[in-house]
């Protein structure tokens, strides 16, 4: 039997982050965190269920998931028990040699936080449609602050993909000293047939691409 599927605008989460990253290549700053349907739902009951001072663990872990070897400095909740609504997080964090230098460049990923790319087909063909969960849309603004003595050298370009069960799509811009960097991704179906299993691959491929994409400055 073959049940409704809730619109991917019905589980919505929206990362928005403020950084800076110093000439030592540290990462710091902070995130405010948007969720609605059931990515909120989720958090909700793991957060309900502890005292305030484990709480800190779970946000701690949250942030290890979207950035390896970053350490949460502070973390707040809103809106915990309005059931019907949205739930917001902020959190602060810092992560070392989050730059890298290369010579006289520099070089970071101005998409600092989490992945969407997935590994789930690059072993054996698989003979069975991928489901998941539910359909999702998830969107990162990044503004990421660099040392004034540096130059834009190179910044990735933009993306755009979008396919019949999934869209994904990144763009990168130059301010004074800083990069705005945004992203939106979209699961619009939960199950993958198994002849589009092969543009599932690639479309996680891109996305993977896109994530690994530096911005590369320069002293002048």
């Amino acid at each position: 039997m073959k049940l409704p599927l809730l619109p991917s605008s019905a589980n919505r989460v929206v990362r928005v982050a403020k950084l800076s990253l110093d000439k030592l290549g540290n990462l710091r700053g902070s995130v405010e965190e948007f969720r609605t349907g059931p990515s909120a739902t989720a958090l909700r009951e793991r957060l309900l269920n502890l005292p305030n001072k484990r709480r800190q663990n779970i946000f701690q872990n949250m942030l290890a998931d979207l950035l390896h070897g970053a350490v949460l400095t502070g973390a707040g909740v809103s809106d915990l028990r309005e059931f019907s609504g949205s739930l917001s997080l902020r959190y602060d964090f810092t992560a070392g040699a989050y730059g890298q230098h290369a010579g006289e460049l520099f070089l970071f990923r101005p998409c600092a936080l989490g992945r969407k790319s997935r590994d789930v087909l690059e072993g054996k063909p698989r003979k069975e449609p991928v489901v998941f969960s539910y359909a999702t849309s998830e969107s990162d603004v990044i503004d990421i602050s660099f040392p004034p003595e540096y130059t834009i050298d190179e910044i990735p370009q933009s993306v755009k993909y979008d396919y019949p069960f999934a869209a994904y799509e990144s763009a990168t811009r130059v301010a004074e000293h800083s990069l705005h960097y945004t992203r939106n991704y979209e699961l619009k179906d939960v199950r993958v047939s198994v002849e589009r299993l092969e543009d599932l691959k690639k479309f996680f491929r891109e996305i993977a691409d896109d994530e690994r994409a530096y911005t590369i400055l320069k002293l002048p």
